[in-house]
């Protein structure tokens, strides 16, 4: 297995675990009276802008989604870690379902730098894995192949 590959598995378990936690957070968010929330962000510095609070409630609501992609994240991960190609459809399919949920929540325009991050990470996923095939030692573990 390639260091590479160990290296973007052990950021991307991090990462996810803490969008899984993060995911938590907007679940208190969504618990929180929309005055507070608007109490907050001027607090911070963000001001009381209603589309901001608008959207931090849109993704605030979107808490279990989030969780849950980021979990399908974290065991794309880790079936890579175990040596199996289809965990790289299963972490595509968790960036996917992040992007799209960036998308709902602040539209395209907004989350243009999201998708193209999810993007970024896909693709060195699929450069690792199309330069240093993943070998359990059966030999029957090549990408597109078949055991015979």
């Amino acid at each position: 297995m390639s260091s590479l590959l160990i290296i973007l598995c052990v950021l991307s378990i991090i990462g996810a675990s803490f969008g899984v936690f993060y995911g938590f957070g907007l679940a208190g968010i969504a618990a929180m009276p929309r005055a507070d929330i608007e109490s907050a962000l001027a607090a911070t510095g963000f001001g009381s802008e209603p589309q901001l609070v608008d959207q931090m409630l849109l993704l605030a609501d979107m808490w279990p989604w989030f969780i849950a992609f980021n979990a399908i994240e974290l065991v794309g991960v880790i079936m890579l870690l175990r040596k199996a190609y289809a965990g790289f459809h299963v972490y595509a399919a968790s960036q996917v379902g992040l992007a799209g949920l960036m998308v709902i929540s602040v539209g395209f325009s907004g989350a243009l730098l999201s998708i193209l991050w999810n993007a970024l990470w896909v693709m060195l996923y699929f450069n690792v894995l199309r330069k240093a095939p993943l070998d359990d030692g059966r030999g029957d573990n090549e990408p597109g192949g078949s055991a015979d």
